[in-house]
């Protein structure tokens, strides 16, 4: 997917790229500040896209190191990396998006943090 398939302007991607990236060295990411930093890259008039853009940025992090995880309710350990290959996890992702009735449920979906 491309750039102009979806019509995105490119350096707010990079950039939202990298300040997830950095987020994500430094602490736990929730789902919400993902999906709007990905929506916000989208160019007026393509909100249609915004679940592809989210999917595409959720690829580039996982590319970068950082993956999804489950926050648990102990403290040793505090989370659950998904131990999915990458397609299975953005396929698992899209679906619950896919099937969200209030955009409040995404954080429901997953958390982040960088694994090397």
């Amino acid at each position: 997917m491309t750039d102009d398939d979806i019509h995105i302007d490119a350096s707010k991607y990079r950039e939202e790229l990298d300040y997830l990236i950095s987020y994500a060295k430094e602490d736990w990411v929730p789902f919400h500040p993902v999906q709007s930093g990905a929506e916000g890259t989208l160019l007026p008039g393509r909100e249609d896209r915004s679940i592809d853009i989210t999917v595409r940025l959720i690829s580039d992090l996982y590319d970068a190191g950082v993956r999804p995880i489950d926050l648990l309710a102990t403290d040793d350990p505090p989370y659950a990396v998904w131990d999915l290959p990458k397609d299975a996890a953005l396929a698992r992702i899209r679906l619950a998006l896919e099937g969200l009735t209030d955009s409040a449920d995404a954080l429901d979906i997953c958390w982040f943090t960088h694994v090397g």
